[in-house]
């Protein structure tokens, strides 16, 4: 069912879930707030001090990340406040952030270009770099601890304690705004904003084949632990499932065409599924799917 911001007007929201599926933080209207997702009940919250969250990431180990307007990462562990610290930035907002699989390494990329990579131990910058190619721009870690970075062009493998550049996919069509990795290493699905989903071999970059059904751009993508089933979320107003394999749907997992799914998480067990949802009254939603809660 939805819960927690159902018919609140929040303009900017930015949520995200927890690997273990145990907690989702939220920020909206200068407060970044953490709850519960089995009781649903408010763990903590905090006033942020500039008041723009750009966006929110959920790290291993109980880690979080939020970077913000003016360019600052800021860290914590499990619980708002404990080991909380700030990585500072270059003024340019945070587009994007990711940790590693280890949590030892977290990559950013700022409005202006700007690719990070800090070392979380010492919170310091061990790389960084002025991308050349064109925005948008979307990062993640494989589960290999290697960094793929996406634009309009191409996505390019590199090592991210040096940037060394490992492998370059073949032109990808449209803009890659949303990006997962399967579990068994093989396999990177990539959502655009042309509508489409698009499967390539981890290994050598290959495209693999397209899943197409959404109507609108793809906004988040997540793999099944048997690497079989993907998740996809769109502003088309779906939560669509998909056989891998085939690159054939199952069927839609939500459906609303008068709201947007800004964003979805699924838990590393699969116990949980957690979306965002905006209605087109600009009320903003989430919406969980989590059998055994």
């Amino acid at each position: 069912g939805e819960w927690l911001l159902k018919r609140q007007s929040l303009p900017g929201v930015v949520v995200a879930m927890s690997r273990d599926a145990k907690t989702v933080c939220v920020a909206s209207r200068g407060w970044l707030s953490c709850w519960s997702v089995a009781s649903r009940e408010l763990l903590e919250e905090t006033k942020i001090a500039n008041g723009k969250i750009s966006c929110l990431a959920a790290g291993p180990n109980d880690w979080w990340c939020a970077g913000d307007m003016a360019g600052n990462l800021r860290l914590w562990e499990s619980t708002l406040g404990k080991s909380d610290h700030i990585l500072a930035g270059n003024g340019s907002a945070i587009v994007v952030a990711r940790f590693s699989p280890t949590g030892r390494r977290l990559a950013s990329i700022s409005v202006d270009g700007v690719l990070r990579v800090w070392d979380t131990d010492s919170d310091t910058v061990i790389q960084e770099t002025k991308l050349s190619e064109p925005a948008p721009f979307m990062l993640a870690f494989s589960l290999r601890g290697g960094l793929v970075i996406a634009n309009g062009h191409s996505l390019a493998s590199c090592d991210p304690d040096s940037l060394t550049e490992q492998t370059r996919s073949e032109p990808i069509g449209r803009n890659a705004v949303a990006m997962a990795f399967s579990p068994d290493e093989r396999l990177m699905a990539t959502g655009h904003t042309d509508n489409g989903i698009r499967v390539w071999n981890l290994d050598d970059g290959q495209l693999l084949g397209e899943l197409l059904g959404h109507e609108r751009l793809v906004t988040s993508l997540s793999f099944s632990s048997d690497s079989q089933t993907l998740i996809s979320s769109s502003v088309d107003g779906t939560l669509q499932a998909w056989h891998v394999p085939t690159h054939q749907p199952f069927g839609a997992l939500f459906a609303n065409a008068q709201s947007n799914v800004l964003s979805h998480y699924l838990a590393d067990d699969m116990s949980c599924l957690l979306a965002t949802i905006l209605h087109s009254d600009q009320s903003v939603s989430v919406w969980m799917y989590c059998p055994d809660l």
